[in-house]
């Protein structure tokens, strides 16, 4: 028995050079809410703005190429699951650079000889509406720090129960971190560590979110030196990264629960 590879032809749409470093991100963010999202392909960038399926964490990124040949914008439904093991197996640094090519069924990835098809998938397209939120309170804080504080609280956590309530309170110019269990783990930001944005009351802000959500989220944006927070009480946590080529964001439902 032979085995021959698949042919797949050129639909001629578009050709787009990324850095596979941030293709890499940029889907890892994006497989959180979903193993099937749908990739927007623009004149100018690559945007992707999906929901998970529990509409409990949404997901916005924007990828700027290095070049892009594009005949008409165009929003494809992909099945992402092995892209990003497929460029971290390619061997890619912070210089390496991916070909994408509209295909018939897909979306073809070429680096480093390496030729893969991301799938076009079978689920339709969930549109997504405006999301506005007043939130009044924005600041900045070190990634690396947020990041350390998150996991600390994951250690202390297996993995059955990752979906445990963590608040998050911002009171007197400090953010507090801390599990939800009669023996918590709490990390506290000063003052002078984090970086207001806006602040519109001096009102306590305050909400809590499932800690496997903070953790994944926390997982993807690492590649920025300082992530922006918004907060309002009993209200979605916004949490993003930006840099001159991706953005990277998610909204994130609360929990509104009383301790048992």
């Amino acid at each position: 028995m032979s085995c021959r590879p698949a042919l797949w032809r050129a639909a001629d749409m578009f050709t787009i050079v990324v850095r596979a470093d941030l293709l890499k991100s940029f889907l890892e963010a994006a497989l959180i809410t979903g193993l099937s999202i749908p990739l927007n392909f623009q004149p100018d960038k690559i945007i992707c703005d999906t929901v998970d399926t529990a509409n409990t964490m949404l997901y916005s990124g924007v990828l700027i190429p290095e070049s892009i040949e594009i005949d008409k914008p165009e929003v494809v439904m992909l099945e992402i699951g092995r892209a990003s093991d497929v460029l971290t197996k390619a061997g890619i640094t912070k210089t390496t650079l991916v070909t994408l090519t509209r295909v018939d069924g897909g979306i073809q990835l070429s680096i480093n000889k390496v030729k893969y098809i991301i799938r076009q998938s079978v689920n339709p397209i969930r549109k997504m509406g405006t999301l506005k939120f007043a939130h009044p309170l924005s600041f900045n804080v070190e990634t690396n720090g947020y990041a350390g504080g998150i996991s600390a609280l994951a250690a202390q956590t297996s993995k059955d129960d990752m979906k445990k309530a963590v608040s998050l309170t911002f009171k007197d110019n400090q953010l507090i971190l801390q599990d939800d269990v009669d023996d918590p783990v709490t990390v506290t930001w000063e003052q002078d560590e984090i970086s207001i944005i806006q602040q519109d009351t001096t009102d306590m802000q305050h909400c809590v979110i499932s800690l496997e959500y903070l953790k994944e989220s926390s997982s993807v944006l690492k590649i920025f030196d300082t992530l922006t927070l918004n907060m309002k009480t009993d209200s979605p946590f916004i949490i993003k990264g930006e840099s001159e080529k991706i953005k990277l964001g998610f909204i994130i439902a609360p929990r509104i629960e009383s301790k048992s």
